[in-house]
């Protein structure tokens, strides 16, 4: 469902462009003549947002060894807000403004505890209680569908799992973090596990599409979309090397 572009979150940000990937967590960006290492939260390999002289946006970080983090990486489409923390924050303000029909009504809490996983958000809606763990979903289809995972993923498995088992409403919300979006389908080369639990498992699955926009350095929403179990239907799209 296409809705209105709102803005979500604003923030300090700043153009880079990525040199390298140092390891999971660190990447090499420069500012001008200058180099810095910059803190990566998405653990996913990103190999199509991440490479040597891709555009990015980078941000101040608030303590620990390195002053600032990535958010931000350019895409055929757009910019991807590639941070996943930015992503749940993001996410979080949608819900509490009422903007994701699914959600309206509910009060939302972050990080409740269920088996021995910590999830992302409770629901307290009218109609009872509902878990709900965000994924995000930034390798872009040549159909312009978000996928996940790009790689496997132990945590992701475990978190499906555990999710499955509870007793009540259990949502997976896929973030695809890049504008124009088509929806989002699974990536079962990334993990096949994934899509067998997806498919085996009574799962709400929901998709909603935001992006980061330069000009107002801010998360934007544009729509929830649609979250389809296409398995094998679609290949990532290919670098594109400005």
């Amino acid at each position: 469902m296409i809705v209105p572009e709102r803005p979500l979150l604003k923030l300090e940000a700043f153009h880079c462009t990525v040199k390298e990937k140092v390891n999971r967590f660190v990447v090499r960006a420069s500012v001008g003549e200058e180099e810095l290492l910059v803190h990566n939260t998405n653990t996913g390999r990103l190999e199509d947002l991440i490479w040597e002289g891709n555009e990015a946006y980078c941000s101040p970080k608030g303590g620990g060894k390195l002053k600032y983090k990535l958010v931000a990486a350019k895409t055929p489409f757009g910019f991807a807000v590639t941070d996943t923390n930015l992503q749940e924050r993001a996410l979080e303000r949608a819900f509490e403004l009422g903007y994701l029909s699914w959600a309206r009504g509910c009060e939302v809490k972050r990080r409740p505890r269920y088996g021995s996983s910590t999830f992302d958000f409770e629901l307290r809606c009218p109609e009872g209680r509902a878990l709900v763990e965000a994924k995000s979903a930034d390798l872009a289809s040549w159909r312009g569908f978000g996928m996940w995972p790009d790689c496997p993923t132990d945590r992701g498995v475990r978190h499906l799992e555990e999710l499955g088992a509870f007793e009540g409403r259990k949502v997976v919300v896929f973030v695809v973090g890049f504008p124009k979006a088509s929806g989002f389908v699974p990536y079962c080369k990334g993990d096949p596990r994934v899509c067998e639990l997806l498919a085996k498992l009574d799962l709400e699955l929901r998709a909603v599409g935001m992006y980061f926009e330069p000009l107002t350095s801010s998360v934007v929403l544009y729509a929830e979309l649609p979250a389809l179990l296409l398995e094998g239907r679609e290949e990532p799209l290919p670098k594109v090397v400005a």
